[in-house]
């Protein structure tokens, strides 16, 4: 006998509480799949970090949510 099942994942990424702050996003998944949140670094040779913080009126933050 063989068995296969498939279960579809959905998630929900929402901007932080507050969109003038450092405020990573908000994931919400239905069946609780992992995830990981990280600042996409500006400079290609940065690792990834999830405590970047920018100084006023310098470029906002690109935040990148993996499965």
């Amino acid at each position: 006998m063989s068995v296969s099942l498939v279960i579809q994942e959905s998630c929900v990424i929402q901007s932080g509480a507050d969109p003038s702050s450092f405020a990573a996003p908000r994931v919400a998944c239905l069946h609780g799949e992992p995830y990981r949140v990280a600042v996409v670094p500006l400079e290609p040779a940065q690792t990834l970090s999830t405590m970047q913080f920018t100084a006023p009126g310098t470029r906002q933050p690109v935040w990148m949510v993996s499965f």
